[in-house]
């Protein structure tokens, strides 16, 4: 303490840069939100990953996004899913877990909610 205290003292802009060296650095939340939607991580997990608080991650996401995460992140992995259903021959649940998704029961109810039609139809055709 004797230590912080004679820096302190001696040169405040040596003890204002070691202060901030606890603080998390922030990282661009697109790079971080586009390296990560597919994969099953939680919104506070992206939001410790781009360097904020939950409420600051979803107040920059809204403002670069124009909507709230979840739903973008929903939206985006259902459309790499439609494109992934017609261009593989993954199975329904391969195509479900490979984005993120934790059911594929979950995934298969809400691609027909977007898309108007399941997965396995969508295949079939």
């Amino acid at each position: 303490m004797e230590l912080l205290y004679n820096v302190m003292d001696c040169s405040k802009n040596i003890f204002r840069q070691m202060l901030q060296l606890r603080q998390p650095v922030k990282v661009d939340v697109h790079r971080v939100v586009e390296e990560n939607y597919t994969s099953p991580i939680s919104l506070e997990e992206l939001a410790y990953l781009s360097g904020r608080s939950l409420s600051s991650f979803k107040r920059d996401f809204q403002s670069i996004y124009g909507e709230p995460p979840a739903k973008w992140i929903r939206e985006k992995r259902l459309s790499k899913a439609h494109q992934m259903l017609l261009s593989s021959q993954l199975s329904v649940a391969d195509v479900a877990y490979s984005l993120g998704f934790d059911n594929p029961t979950h995934f298969s109810r809400i691609f027909k909610q977007q898309y108007g039609s399941s997965p396995s139809a969508l295949r079939n055709r």
